[in-house]
Parts: structure tokens; C-alpha cells; sequence
């Protein structure tokens, strides 16, 4: 059934699944026919549908008075108790979190690591040429020049098809094209062309 469906595997872990076939194992249900596919999208779909909406009622008539149900994806701390994670990069939400921390101790804000680092590379890898950060700037321009030459040379293989299909031919490596606003991609594209740095020579 999985294989000739083309299900999930992760269906075998639905409990679900697990008590359904436990059930028709051990009971007598001959002549069973299971529901079609119209029931299944229709019927039985609109059944389930309003079945959700009675559970989730306790929790919707609260929202007139708090506003808003917090819901916890199942992390917890090394004592089980929930975590839930707040993601934002807004100065506004960092202060918010500051005046969330102050009333309760037991809430900590801490910066996504992950715009963090990106905000690190952007300097590193595209430095600004300005008093303020001049010596960021003399230490790393060079990256800069190199990533201006990747970029061209990227370009110039890219945005032409007879040289894109030259180059394919000569590599089954791709150039990667990471989105501008992580930085973190020119730290990717300058590592994909020292893989293919051989070929780039050859290819000249």
C-alpha cells in the first residue's frame, strides 16, 4: 500500500494506522468495504473537519478575553518544562523581549543566531568604506575584490547560454546562485569555484 500509493513512510508511525491494522487483525469484519474516494474528500473529510473545530472550541472562547493562544511544538528544557521560541530580528521586538524579561525572570531573549552570523559576514565580506569602520575595511577589502571577481565571473558564464552550455560540458558541478541577502552565500559561490577552478583553467 505504501509503495503502490506513493505514501509516507512516516505513515507507519501514525498510531492511527498502527490501531487500524491492529483492529482489522484481530476482529471478525468480513464484507468490510472501506470508504471510496469521494467519501474520503467529502463526507467524512467535513466530519473530521467539524470534530476539530468542538476540540478546539475550549481554546477559541478564550480569545475574546486573552486575545491570542500560545501553542508549544513540543520542546522542552531539561526539567520538561515547554519552550517556545519568539523569532524576530526588529529592534522593537529586542526591546520587547527586554521588558517581557524584566517581568519574568524565567523568560530569556537571546539574538537569532543565525541573522547574527549573517550580519558578521556581511561586514567581513563587503566591508564599507567609512570612519567608523576603517580597519574592518583595510583588513578585509581584499575580500571584497575577490567576491567582485567571482560575482563577474559567475555573470559572465550565467547570463549567456553558448557559455553556460560550454561550461556544463567540461563539469557536472553547477554554479550556485544563493539568494544576495544571505552573505553567507558568497562564502558558498567562493568555495564552489575553487572545486571548479581546474575546469574555469582548462576552460579558458
Amino acid at each position: 500500500m505504501l509503495y503502490t500509493g506513493g505514501l509516507p513512510f512516516n505513515l507507519a508511525r501514525n498510531p492511527h494506522y498502527v490501531r487500524a491494522f491492529q483492529f482489522a487483525a484481530n476482529k471478525k469484519i468480513e464484507g468490510y468495504v472501506p470508504p471510496g474516494y469521494n467519501k474520503l474528500r467529502t463526507t467524512l473529510l467535513q466530519k473530521e473537519k467539524d470534530n476539530v473545530h468542538k476540540l478546539l472550541e475550549p481554546l477559541r472562547s478564550t480569545w475574546k478575553e486573552k486575545c491570542v493562544t500560545i501553542v508549544s511544538d513540543g520542546w522542552s528544557d531539561p526539567t520538561r518544562k515547554p519552550l517556545i521560541n519568539f523569532m524576530a530580528t526588529s529592534a522593537n521586538c529586542k526591546v520587547a523581549g527586554e521588558i517581557i524579561e524584566s517581568q519574568f525572570p524565567h523568560i530569556c531573549w537571546t539574538p537569532c543566531v543565525v541573522h547574527t552570523h549573517n550580519l558578521a559576514l556581511k561586514n567581513i565580506c563587503l566591508p564599507r568604506n567609512v570612519e567608523t569602520n576603517e580597519l574592518t575595511y583595510e583588513q578585509c577589502r581584499w575580500i571584497k575584490e575577490v567576491h567582485e571577481e567571482e560575482f563577474a565571473i559567475k555573470n559572465f558564464i550565467m547570463n549567456h547560454n553558448m557559455r553556460l552550455s560550454i561550461f556544463t560540458k567540461f563539469t557536472p558541478l553547477r554554479l550556485l546562485s544563493v539568494t544576495d541577502t544571505c552573505f553567507a552565500s558568497i562564502i558558498v559561490m567562493l568555495k564552489r569555484l575553487k572545486l571548479i577552478k581546474r575546469v574555469l583553467q582548462v576552460w579558458s
